[in-house]
């Protein structure tokens, strides 16, 4: 019988996407949106990353749309080029982006708890 890298008395329900070690479902949770298997030791790496990351993407979407209100007065105040008013286009396309990526990650952070099969039959 395979055990729990944790727990060597538990048997083993599942084994972690990231490390490729074999935990009990107490040690494990459905991550993300595809509800991948994840120990708790790779969620707390995967956790600090992603939010530095997140931290770091509201700083350019707040700075992008500083950008686009700059470039959209300026069109509106002094000269009317069209090359602000495409600097201000393309600058909301950036901040656009900015914002579904944060979504996306904040959307891999969600855990659930993982139930094995064994214990759904129970």
């Amino acid at each position: 019988m395979e055990t729990c890298f944790n727990h060597t008395e538990a048997a083993k329900a599942g084994t972690c996407k990231y490390c490729g070690k074999d935990y009990c479902s107490e040690c494990l949770f459905l991550q993300g949106q595809l509800d991948s298997l994840m120990c708790k030791n790779c969620y707390k790496v995967y956790k600090t990353k992603y939010t530095s990351s997140i931290k770091r993407r509201y700083i350019y979407a707040f700075a992008g749309i500083a950008i686009t209100i700059m470039l959209a007065l300026l069109y509106i105040t002094h000269d009317h080029s069209s090359l602000s008013l495409i600097g201000a286009a393309i600058g909301s396309c950036g901040v656009a982006i900015n914002f579904i990526r944060i979504r996306q990650m904040k959307m891999a952070l969600k855990t659930k708890p993982y139930i094995s099969a064994e214990e759904k039959n129970l």
